[in-house]
């Protein structure tokens, strides 16, 4: 009898939400919420209706018939902002359907480990892969994993392209972050050198949340210290109150992007006890190209600092940026990598009259905009030597030392060859003609040739699948070598390097380096070769 009663309810209104369930028991049959909720469990119990494992908002479960169609439910509950659920839906909704786990987790607002009280990721994975609503593609492959939703609730159409038109955009993403963080040390909101920010696969976590990048501010009030602190002797020894940043240039800001980074703010705050650090104040700042007017109403009321990056940077980087978010190694033309290098070319007193400073940060951006350009340049030399695949900043991970630690590095370019067992990375270095590239004390040195191949090769290179998968390195650049750097590499290239080269059966590569002149001298096998040369000479 009383479970006809919920099956009946069932059929008229459902599938429905706990509390939505024992609302209808009261006010259709006059019991009171806890027999509803006793009755409720007993139904569940003997299987007559069904219950989801997922739980939502005040921790309630769904309620259902065998066979009852769930989506149309599923999304009436994603559709508010509040819940991490919620935040994914609505990103995969307008996001292609597709999201890379560094997103993801973002917008889950959730913890990465375990913290009493509080949702983490995996749960919220759980929560929406027990819907059927979501599956994690390539779980175990750290620069492949993404969330997609699952073929049974909506079947998603995006292609490959657009999965590595992405990951690009989100390592451009992370090369302009760096720049960003250097100017917030620069004007003094970040204390100097404590900036941090995530890599793909590689987030950066403040009490046990993700952000795409953190750092500490020691402005006057900002921080604590137990020393003497007086005005003509102020103490060096401070604990700074931590900036917290998120930054998407890649697209537009979303509410759901501003709602996630509220809700990670609010539950960093939340262990804190501010009694104890009264100086202690979270400093949340995300930076956006672009971003829609409910989001940017919603963080300005809750007192997020929105930066657009227009304010940082000047109007050419703007054109250079979002021409360069095109680009994609599939089809490429020289027409379009000269386009955005003449925009390069303007200095920025054409455009308006910016400030030192954001002169300072334009130069230092394009610098990198200009690296990435230039691998987008040799991606081309790739594709008419015959190669093919040419991927642009691959993350991996692999064994440097410890065999228990996987090590990140990032790749600029690689590239398939014909014969399935060989694949080319790349190191792709721009500098100014009199910057030699150096060999470096040992492979910890920034940009240098022991760092590429001690420990970028060494980790890409797993010695266990080097006989099913052999990586030939090559360090490329627009300057030239310095001379030990020049012996290294020669010395590197061994018997069983220059075996595997000679079975590709093509002019290139010859060696392990390749400077300016070795391109140009390249160039002149090439079908494209004068149009090489032009924007090798001119713009590089």
């Amino acid at each position: 009898m009383n479970n006809n009663q919920i099956v009946d309810i069932l059929k008229d209104s459902g599938p429905l939400l706990s509390n939505e369930l024992i609302k209808k028991l009261v006010t259709i049959h006059g019991i009171n919420e806890a027999t509803a909720r006793t009755r409720i469990k007993r139904a569940a119990a003997s299987r007559v209706i069904s219950v989801s494992p997922a739980k939502f908002k005040n921790n309630s479960r769904l309620y259902f018939l065998k066979d009852q169609p769930l989506k149309n439910k599923v999304i009436e509950i994603m559709t508010p902002i509040d819940s991490p659920e919620s935040h994914i839906f609505n990103a995969l909704s307008v996001e292609h359907g597709f999201l890379f786990w560094d997103e993801f987790c973002k917008l889950t607002a959730c913890s990465l480990h375990e913290i009493p009280r509080k949702k983490t990721v995996e749960q919220v994975v759980e929560n929406l892969s027990e819907l059927n609503v979501i599956t994690v593609v390539n779980a175990d492959d750290v620069n492949n994993r993404y969330v997609k939703f699952s073929s049974d609730y909506l079947n998603s159409h995006f292609s490959a392209n657009d999965l590595e038109l992405r990951r690009r955009s989100l390592h451009i993403n992370r090369s302009l972050l760096e720049e960003l963080i250097n100017w917030l040390e620069r004007i003094s909101i970040v204390g100097w050198n404590t900036g941090k920010i995530s890599n793909h696969g590689d987030l950066v976590v403040f009490n046990g949340y993700p952000f795409d990048a953190k750092g500490f501010s020691y402005i006057l009030g900002l921080y604590r210290t137990d020393k003497k602190d007086t005005l003509y002797n102020p103490s060096m020894e401070k604990a700074g109150s931590p900036v917290l940043v998120d930054c998407i240039v890649y697209r537009a800001t979303k509410i759901f992007d501003i709602a996630a980074f509220i809700k990670r703010i609010e539950n960093v705050n939340g262990p804190i006890n501010l009694s104890k650090n009264p100086n202690f104040k979270t400093i949340p700042i995300f930076f956006v190209n672009y971003i829609d007017s409910d989001a940017h109403e919603l963080a300005k009321r809750k007192g997020i600092i929105i930066i657009p990056i227009k304010e940082v940077f000047d109007n050419n980087f703007i054109k250079v940026l979002e021409k360069i978010m095109k680009l994609h190694t599939e089809n490429i033309t020289l027409g379009s990598l000269e386009e955005i290098l003449e925009i390069m070319q303007i200095s920025p007193q054409e455009e308006k009259e910016p400030s030192v400073e954001t002169m300072r940060v334009s130069e230092g951006i394009f610098n990198n905009l200009k690296g990435i350009v230039f691998n987008f340049v040799i991606a081309y030399i790739f594709a008419e030597l015959g190669y093919t695949q040419q991927k642009i900043g691959t993350i991996y991970k692999g064994i440097l030392e410890d065999p228990e630690v996987k090590e990140p590095c990032e790749c600029d370019l690689t590239s398939a060859t014909r014969r399935s067992d060989t694949k080319i990375i790349c190191e792709v270095k721009v500098r100014s003609q009199n910057q030699l590239i150096k060999l470096g004390e040992n492979r910890d040195e920034k940009d240098s040739v022991k760092r590429f191949f001690e420990r970028t090769h060494r980790i890409i290179q797993n010695p266990i699948d080097k006989n099913q998968l052999f990586y030939i390195p090559i360090f490329i650049t627009s300057s030239e070598f310095e001379g030990n750097a020049i012996e290294y590499m020669d010395r590197r290239l061994g018997k069983e390097m220059k075996t595997i080269i000679e079975r590709l059966g093509n002019i290139f590569p010859r060696k392990l380096y390749y400077g300016k002149k070795d391109l140009i001298e390249l160039s002149n096998y090439l079908e494209s070769g004068q149009e090489i040369r032009r924007i090798l000479n001119e713009y590089f």
